[in-house]
């Protein structure tokens, strides 16, 4: 049998012996009665607070996370530019030079190497990128 709370009490077994039984003191009312809301909220106050603490911790993540991702897709793109560049620039002076000791032709066949092996790689480039998007989810 129980008394009240926070007291030692005395349990019976089966063969009438008396055990006693500290009971554990909690913040919540005891027996029957039902939680009003005001201590709902109390209670679930701190639950709450801890929930959305780590909502916003995993959202500053997934930002960082981005961000991050952002700028080396953003440093690739500047590094592939700038080759790009850089190469374009040396097969353009090449090939005026070649122009201009007379060797028109080995100079046109030297831009359209150069302009077959862009489009393939731009074109193998496009190609990677579309089915990494399919397998992140993206689109």
């Amino acid at each position: 049998m129980l008394h009240s709370e926070g007291t030692t009490s005395e349990v019976r077994d089966g063969h009438g012996i008396a055990h006693p039984q500290a009971e554990v003191r909690s913040g919540l009312p005891q027996g029957p009665q039902q939680l009003s809301l005001e201590d709902l909220i109390r209670l679930a106050g701190p639950l709450a607070e801890s929930y959305f603490e780590h909502q916003e911790r995993a959202h500053q993540r997934e930002l960082q996370f981005d961000t991050e991702e952002l700028r080396q897709e953003v440093a690739w793109r500047k590094t592939l530019l700038l080759t790009g560049g850089v190469l374009g620039t040396a097969v353009l002076g090449i090939a005026g030079l070649l122009f201009y000791v007379g060797r028109d032709q080995t100079a046109l066949d030297l831009i359209k190497l150069v302009v077959a092996l862009a489009g393939a790689a731009f074109g193998g480039y496009g190609v990677a990128r579309g089915r990494q998007r399919e397998t992140r989810g993206d689109e």
